[in-house]
């Protein structure tokens, strides 16, 4: 017997993305804790509304300018006055809700339900009940805002 060609198919499925991802998501601050996103992205602000506005340090190059000129090793070291320096012109674009500069990320509604479907086509719709884990939040934050896992 020969083996038929694999077939491509579409599927359409409803997926259930849980309120209390949402609120992880865009309420939570444990999500920028170093064992989920902050080892990559850093919290700016965060809106009831707009989610948050998250900078991806990793790949900033003015943070290393920012770390010689105050004389500081780490992004924990730089003054606070410095690093919003960093964040005016992404503060007042994703408060208008305009496109962000480079390097700047919205982690709202939209941001979530997108990494929660990313996840689910990755590993599975019961992804998050069964593996749930700092692991795989970062990812789908990763995915939901980055579009692609970079980090981790």
């Amino acid at each position: 017997m020969k083996d038929l060609p694999d077939m491509k198919v579409e599927v359409t499925i409803e997926v259930k993305v849980p309120g209390d991802w949402l609120s992880f998501c865009t309420q939570g601050s444990d999500l920028l804790s170093t064992s989920y996103s902050g080892y990559w992205a850093r919290g700016v602000e965060r809106d009831d509304k707009l989610g948050w506005l998250l900078w991806e340090f990793e790949e900033d190059e003015r943070l290393s300018n920012a770390l010689e000129a105050n004389n500081a090793q780490f992004l924990e070291n730089l003054p606070i006055d410095a690093e919003d320096k960093l964040h005016t012109k992404a503060l007042k674009a994703w408060r208008a809700g305009k496109k962000l500069p480079p390097h700047y990320h919205r982690l709202n509604q939209e941001a979530a339900v997108k990494g929660y479907l990313a996840m689910s086509k990755r590993n599975g719709l019961n992804w998050y009940e069964k593996t749930g884990d700092s692991l795989t939040y970062d990812a789908a934050i990763q995915l939901g805002t980055l579009d692609e896992v970079k980090y981790g």
